[in-house]
């Protein structure tokens, strides 16, 4: 047993920390309607709107990479697949 912690200990302590990543991006929407109903709406700021707004798209978009990466040109002629789901599934039916 405790060879094969030594031999997997870096493996899962990648996955420890990219469940991390991924746990503290799903908390995006939340803390977005957080801060909209308890500083936006309250101060009538339009500015304070539309940076909060920027920094919530900025982190969709790193989080929707890191869902479904695009593959590099030329890697194989396989076309784009619209949709999370769907590249989900079609990656993982190419493994197995």
């Amino acid at each position: 047993m405790a060879e094969f912690i030594k031999k997997w200990k870096r493996y899962f302590t990648f996955a420890a920390l990219l469940s991390c990543f991924v746990n503290i991006l799903q908390l995006i929407f939340p803390f977005y309607m957080f801060t909209i109903y308890r500083n936006i709406v309250i101060s009538y700021s339009t500015v304070s709107l539309a940076n909060i707004t920027t920094i919530a798209v900025f982190a969709i978009m790193v989080w929707g990479v890191q869902l479904c990466p695009i593959p590099a040109a030329g890697h194989g002629g396989q076309k784009n697949v619209s949709g999370h789901a769907a590249c989900y599934f079609q990656r993982h039916d190419q493994r197995g």
